[in-house]
């Protein structure tokens, strides 16, 4: 494969304007398949899932493979819901090239501006596709273009016209070397043609004194410098379509081969040596040894896991075995093949620049480096984006718990945005994802593909109590029944840690009042309380248990017996000592569109958030995690699903009094229902 003819581009832009639709008529227009798809009729090339079909968007990064005209072209197809940014995110990797498509009828919204800047700061050259030019209410090309020079980048030049706006749209008219003009258009097309080539000239000095004097430039230079241009970010080409009936798409499809980068036009790209914690770089050559990064993987119900990655150096063959130093591991390669969507294409082997998919390797997973050689280089790849959303979930059916936890590690080993843990206090598994949409298809998948009925609670909010004051006192374990009696004695002084320091426990005792052998016990009677709770059934945190004196029997006494002391010891002591229940405070960073920066900042004053600092549609603020779920929905609302919301754990501090008392009263509730239940 001639490497400077392959083309990895990866697909960005809002859910819904296109996208799918647009692979799908570049992959028919290169000739891999000889129908076009459609979403309405779940046969489109990159949306294969089930829960896609069914749902109608795009909720993971699909690759579709094809030649044309002695071009390998990958076109990596990604979601542009904010649930699933991860699969975006880690999709960018495969690509040397973005392009946006946005829908002519919303512009340039939260998400375009988004996902335009990932691209750009890594640094990645960009062409902008305006999708649904045949809606009839677009009716000004000239003002979307000034809006997207005005709020993605100043280097956005058209290479096409369209022919007729709205329902009038015929297709588009190139400006490279314009012919067949339209009369309807000839004089606009030849003034935006002139402007193409200025902008040309004007990126190179001895190109614009040639243009100066001879008042033009040859096709072939505008080109070889409209791709230099291209590659460099000096110039962003917009194009524009109408994707679902194929008008301006052989016109983007030729613009790809012709002005996006090779994967050696691209600078060499940074890994790190785990052993050293020194940099060095993949540069794209195949007589490099081996290397490559998984941006994807996929549970296929047939083949089992298929992972998906991009080879950056090298070259891979079948049974060659690879090191992969983020899991400590080394995997043995099987049969390499290429998809077009979910076709799968046997190939004998890659080479550096091409992208390609083996089955059952058994330790890799996605964002995980592959590389010959034993070394211990991993890409640093920081897609990975917290998980803010979370339910409770149980099985419905009884004894099916270790199903559901085997059902949800094989979903997270095709979605690495999911997690799951134990809820503290209850049998149920806390879910959490990145939004609710992402949980409701995490949801549906069990059900259809694991056959897994699940209840669904709110989760609990991870309260913690604390203390403000000291106290001390004793606890006193004294019971005969006949026989051996029990007996354990021990005075506890509690008081405050600074926040976040946890849990400390100080052996204070002298002359041995209580034996060096039952101190164990004292402390983890406390510890016991600790994560019980005591004001309100919470973990406590951030105190300072100190036993500083006790008596003991020396028949009677025993381990048991001082747990228990010390149980009582605690629930005496931490009423006394100004006690407090603290929340988790978020750190939030909210993308709005701009129009929306005004409800977005009222619905975060009803919601205890701290707003730090706002940058034209993004916000940053603090939060109570136990507003966020209600503050999602609001912005999904509020940016009629244009916003979006990441959100980081910050930190602990007091809930205001009332709350307090709310909580306070709801456990002792819960405790009494409990025990009229026994």
């Amino acid at each position: 494969m001639d490497l400077s003819k392959i083309r990895n581009v990866v697909v960005l832009g809002p859910s819904g304007s296109g996208k799918t639709s647009l692979v799908d008529a570049l992959v028919f227009g290169a000739g891999a398949h000889t129908e076009r798809g459609s979403i309405e009729h779940g046969n489109t090339t990159t949306d294969f899932d089930e829960e896609e079909i069914r749902r109608h968007h795009s909720i993971g990064t699909a690759w579709a493979n094809v030649s044309h005209d002695g071009y390998e072209l990958n076109f990596i197809d990604t979601p542009g819901k904010g649930d699933f940014q991860v699969d975006m995110r880690f999709g960018l990797w495969a690509g040397d090239a973005a392009v946006l498509v946005m829908d002519a009828t919303r512009g340039v919204d939260a998400t375009s501006k988004k996902v335009f800047k990932l691209a750009h700061d890594r640094g990645m050259p960009l062409m902008i596709v305006i999708n649904k030019v045949h809606a009839e209410k677009f009716t000004d090309y000239a003002e979307l273009v000034k809006t997207i020079k005005e709020h993605l980048t100043l280097n956005a030049t058209p290479f096409v016209l369209p022919h007729g706006l709205g329902l009038d749209f015929k297709g588009v008219v190139g400006l490279v070397n314009p012919q067949n003009v339209p009369g309807d258009v000839a004089g606009e097309v030849e003034k935006a043609s002139t402007s193409l080539v200025e902008t040309v000239a004007e990126l190179d000095e001895a190109l614009m004194n040639k243009y100066f004097e001879a008042g033009a430039l040859a096709s072939d230079e505008v080109m070889t410098n409209l791709r230099k241009g291209v590659i460099s970010g000096s110039i962003v080409p917009i194009f524009c379509c109408e994707a679902k009936e194929n008008l301006g798409v052989k016109e983007i499809l030729a613009a790809i081969e012709d002005y996006l980068p090779a994967p050696a036009d691209r600078a060499p790209l940074e890994i790190k040596d785990l052993d050293s914690d020194q940099t060095t770089t993949w540069k794209s050559d195949s007589a490099q040894p081996a290397g490559a990064f998984v941006f994807k993987t996929i549970s296929d119900p047939f083949v089992g896991k298929i992972s998906i990655f991009r080879v950056f150096s090298g070259e891979f063959k079948q049974d060659d075995q690879l090191r992969n130093a983020n899991r400590n591991a080394t995997e043995r390669l099987g049969k390499i093949f290429k998809m077009v969507g979910k076709k799968q294409v046997p190939t004998d082997k890659l080479m550096a620049g091409e992208i390609g998919a083996i089955a059952k390797l058994k330790e890799t997973l996605t964002g995980d480096t592959l590389v010959a050689g034993g070394r211990n280089f991993a890409l640093e790849h920081g897609a990975m984006v917290p998980s803010i959303f979370s339910v409770s979930i149980a099985p419905k059916a009884k004894g099916e718990e270790t199903k559901l936890a085997e059902a949800l590690r094989r979903l997270e080993e095709e979605d690495p945005s999911l997690s799951h843990s134990a809820e503290a206090g209850t049998h149920r598994t806390v879910l959490s994802g990145q939004g609710q949409t992402h949980l409701d298809v995490t949801i549906d998948r069990l059900k259809n593909r694991f056959h897994l009925d699940v209840a669904v609670f709110e989760p609990k909010i991870p309260y913690r109590e604390t203390v403000q004051g000291k106290a001390e006192g004793q606890g006193r374990h004294k019971k005969q029944t006949g026989g051996r009696g029990q007996f354990g004695d021990c005075s506890l002084r509690i008081e405050p840690l600074a926040r976040g320091e946890g849990f400390k426990f100080v052996d204070e005792i002298k002359g041995g009042v209580i034996p060096n052998s039952y101190i164990p016990a004292v402390e983890k009677g406390v510890r016991e309380m600790c994560e019980e709770g005591i004001l309100a059934g919470y973990p406590i945190v951030d105190v300072q248990v100190a036993v500083y004196f006790g008596s003991y029997h020396p028949v009677d006494s025993s381990e048991m017996a001082f747990k228990i002391a010390a149980h009582l010891a605690m629930k005496k002591i931490f009423p006394e000592a100004k006690p407090v229940i603290l929340e988790p405070i978020l750190g939030v960073i909210a993308t709005v569109p701009e129009e929306s920066v005004g409800d977005t900042m009222s619905d975060l004053n009803t919601r205890r958030a701290h707003v730090e600092g706002m940058d034209g549609g993004t916000i940053r603020c603090h939060m109570p995690m136990a507003e966020l779920a209600g503050f999602l929905q609001a912005l999904k609302s509020i940016t009629k699903g244009q916003g979006s919301a990441e959100a980081t754990f910050s930190h602990y501090q007091e809930v205001p009094p009332n709350i307090q008392q709310k909580l306070v009263e709801e456990a002792r509730k819960e405790h009494e229902e409990e025990l009229a239940a026994k």
